[in-house]
Order: C-alpha cells, then sequence, then structure tokens
C-alpha cells in the first residue's frame, strides 16, 4: 500500500482517478459523435467505457471528505458557506457549456457535478454512520429508476422507428430533446443526463467509501468483497427477462445517453470504480513513485487531466467539433469517405487533446495572472455569447457553436479564480491569528 497521506492532505491516486475518466469520456464522445449501428466487438469496447462519468463523481466524493478533514476543528471557519457558494457559482457558469452545447433542455456535466456534491456535502456533515448513507444512495438511485421504467415502453418504441446506419445530423438527439422538453422542469432536474438522480448515489458511495476506510482501514477486504459483488450482480441483470431487449447491456441511441442509469450499467460501474479505487489505494505510488521516467510522465499528466478536469471538459468537445467540421470539409473536397471510422476518430481525437490540454491549462494560468482577468473574461463570454445568439438567429448553427465555446473557455478560466476569492473570504482569513491587543 502507498503511504498514508495526512488528514486532509491531496491524494495522487485521485487526480489520477478524476485523469483516468476524463480520458475514458474522451475516447467514447469521440465514438458516439455519430455512432451509427456499431457491431459487436464496438458495443463491447463501447461498454468497457461506461464507468467513465460515474468514476468522475466517485472520486469527487472523495475530495469532499478531504475538504472536511483538513478544516475539521477551526469553529470559525465557514467551511459549509464557502462550499455551497463555490458549487452555485459553478452551476451557474456552467450554463454557458451547455449554451454552447445547443443542450439548454436538461443539466449538463457542470450542474450535475455542483448539485451532486453539494448535496453529498451536506448529508456527510451530519455524520450519519456508512450504512445509512448507503442506504440513502439506493434510496436515490430507486427513485430514479421508478421513472425510467416507467419511460421504457416510449423509449422502445423511439428505437423501434429509428432507421438504422449514423444519423445525418443526429435527428435522433433532436427527437431525444423533444422528448426531454416534454417532461416537467423538475422532472429533468432530477432523472434527465447529468441531473440530481441518480449521479449524487456515485457522489456518496465515494464520499462514504473513502471516509470509512480513513477511520476503519481494517474494513477494506469488506469494502473489495461488496464492490466485487455488485459487479457481478450487473452482469446478471443482462439474464433477467427483457434484459438486453431493454438496454441494459448497451445504450445504442443518443436518447439513451439520458436515462444512462439501467441497472446493468449501474451496479457494473459501481463494481468497477471502488475496485479500481482499492487498487489504486493500495498500488498506486503517484507519478514520483516509479523510477522509468515514460511510465512517470504518463501518470503525471494522468494526474494533471484529473486537476484541470474542468477545462478537459471544455477542451475536449470543442477538440471533437473541430475534427468532425474538419472531416467534413475534406468529404466536401472528395477526399475521404462520407463517414470517418468511429475508431479512427478517438485514436484522432486523443492525439489531439491530451497533448494539447496542458498549453491550453498553461495559458489560461498566464491569462489568469494579468491585472484586469475578471473583467476580460467576463466581457470575453458576453461577447461570445451575443455573437452567437445572432449567429442562431441567421441560422447558421454550426458556427454559433464555436462561437459559443469562447464564453466556455473564459468560465473554465475564470471559476478558479471566483473559488479562490470565496475561499478567502469564507475560510482563509479565519486561519490568520489577530494579534493580541496590547
Amino acid at each position: 500500500m502507498s503511504s498514508p497521506a495526512g488528514q486532509g492532505e491531496r491524494i495522487g491516486y485521485i487526480d489520477f482517478l478524476k485523469g483516468l475518466s476524463c480520458i475514458l469520456m474522451l475516447i467514447a464522445h469521440a465514438m458516439r459523435v455519430k455512432l451509427g449501428s456499431p457491431d459487436f466487438i464496438t458495443r463491447l469496447f463501447s461498454a468497457m467505457l461506461n464507468p467513465a462519468a460515474q468514476m468522475f463523481f466517485f472520486a469527487s466524493g472523495m475530495n469532499i471528505i478531504l475538504l472536511q478533514e483538513r478544516y475539521r476543528g477551526r469553529r470559525r471557519v465557514k467551511l459549509t458557506l464557502y462550499y455551497l457558494s463555490a458549487a452555485a457559482v459553478l452551476f451557474f457558469l456552467g450554463y454557458t457549456y451547455s449554451f454552447a452545447r445547443l443542450a439548454l433542455g436538461s443539466w449538463q456535466i457542470f450542474q450535475g457535478i455542483a448539485a451532486t456534491t453539494a448535496l453529498t456535502f451536506v448529508l456527510v456533515r451530519t455524520r450519519l454512520s456508512a450504512t445509512a448513507h448507503i442506504l440513502l444512495a439506493i434510496l436515490f438511485y430507486l427513485v430514479y429508476l421508478q421513472f425510467r421504467l416507467s419511460l421504457e415502453p416510449v423509449l422502445l418504441w423511439y428505437r423501434s422507428v429509428l432507421p438504422p446506419g449514423p444519423p445525418a445530423i443526429h435527428p435522433d438527439l433532436l427527437d431525444a430533446i423533444r422528448m426531454t422538453t416534454n417532461i416537467s422542469y423538475w422532472q429533468r432536474c432530477l432523472f434527465t443526463n447529468f441531473s440530481l438522480l441518480p449521479w449524487v448515489s456515485y457522489v456518496l458511495l465515494g464520499a462514504t467509501a473513502f471516509r470509512n476506510l480513513r477511520e476503519k482501514p481494517e474494513m477494506e477486504r469488506r469494502w473489495a468483497l461488496g464492490f466485487g459483488a455488485v459487479f457481478i450482480l450487473g452482469f446478471l441483470m443482462l439474464v433477467i427477462p427483457h434484459g438486453i431487449e431493454m438496454g441494459y447491456w448497451y445504450a445504442d441511441h443518443s436518447v439513451d445517453a439520458l436515462y444512462r442509469h439501467v441497472p446493468h450499467h449501474v451496479l457494473t460501474a459501481v463494481g468497477a470504480c471502488g475496485l479500481i479505487w482499492l487498487a489504486c489505494r493500495r498500488w498506486y505510488l503517484g507519478s514520483a513513485g516509479p523510477r522509468k521516467s515514460p511510465k512517470r510522465f504518463m501518470l503525471g499528466y494522468t494526474e494533471f487531466l484529473g486537476v484541470a478536469s474542468f477545462l478537459f471538459f471544455i477542451f475536449h468537445w470543442f477538440v471533437l467539433m473541430s475534427i468532425q467540421r474538419g472531416w467534413d470539409w475534406l468529404v466536401a473536397q472528395g477526399l475521404v469517405p462520407l463517414e470517418m471510422n468511429l475508431h479512427l476518430r478517438w485514436i484522432v481525437a486523443c492525439l489531439l487533446v491530451l497533448p494539447l490540454m496542458y498549453p491550453a491549462a498553461w495559458l489560461g494560468k498566464i491569462w489568469s495572472r494579468r491585472p484586469g482577468f475578471v473583467k476580460q473574461a467576463v466581457a470575453l463570454m458576453i461577447i461570445s455569447i451575443l455573437l452567437a445568439m445572432g449567429m442562431l438567429y441567421r441560422r447558421n448553427v454550426q458556427a454559433a457553436m464555436f462561437v459559443a465555446f469562447g464564453s466556455c473557455f473564459g468560465y473554465a478560466y475564470l471559476y478558479p479564480v471566483l473559488r479562490a476569492r470565496l475561499k478567502h473570504h469564507f475560510v482563509d482569513r479565519y486561519l490568520v491569528s489577530k494579534p493580541k491587543a496590547a
């Protein structure tokens, strides 16, 4: 086992888990830009990428525990106000990304992260037992599942009427959005895409398991057996009546991504997240551990992606859109086939996104240190949104999406600065001891 970290210290394997989830999401998103009707091997490969986002949320729960440990016993510190204020800023500024993706009808990943981590933060502050938190996580998912099963007949019909082959301009996604908007506002907040339920279950389970083993290391074997049993149980979901027909093995279409949490996906994802975390906890030595330089570099860069994950979520979609538009131009010149091979697409995406993430983060870091950065970032966000709205009015959708990403990058660089200011206001200034009066 790697040497135990002190209370509240940053732990390398948490950043590694987040960075690994970013890489898996990149591959999955690159494949699903135009998935079409994949063969068995492609479906199997795509199913292996399933725990990507779940792993990120699972690891986010661990960061909550580390933060609370760091300021435990500091009574003057307003930690809850800091965390909930930062979550609110993340929630609302994240709508710049929703606008750029033309997906304002349901919560996207930033709203999901903000809401689920805020709720988990409050729950773990109650100091309920690990068993109580596990039961809460199960309850949250069961509430979601009853809604998902009630919608299943509509989804079955929807899949049956879709024509085979890759859609031209994602008509399936457009229909998915129409279907989503027919659901009430509160149902969209609770059940669709990156909504509160069941994503909060992943965060709460990660926080609960992490805190329990920090306090009781002897429970490691029980957690390993539990996560292993959950992983196996997920595959048993495939043999229940209509298990495969109801999409419990694989989400075929874009609409399924809005309601992805079928029992097979959830159970295998939770089991995989837990087992991977326990393996890292026991054997991961961090980027400074390996003696060979290439291995140290890969581990270090993966940890970097975990630290810069919010920028990654924005940057990788911008690159994926650029790849697709570039391929469309080559098609128009008659140089390439109509559809880009989906495996070639994720390979090209990795070759572009992963090396370029570091300079993208470095440029943002340099810019954020310049005088007037906050005003400049806000101006960029406003101008970008207004220009994109004008292009949408003129029905130039593709150009509008690209321009709107300017507001996303402004948000990605601005959020850490705003969060640091909130931390200073609610936390850091109370840690400075005041000189005694003479």
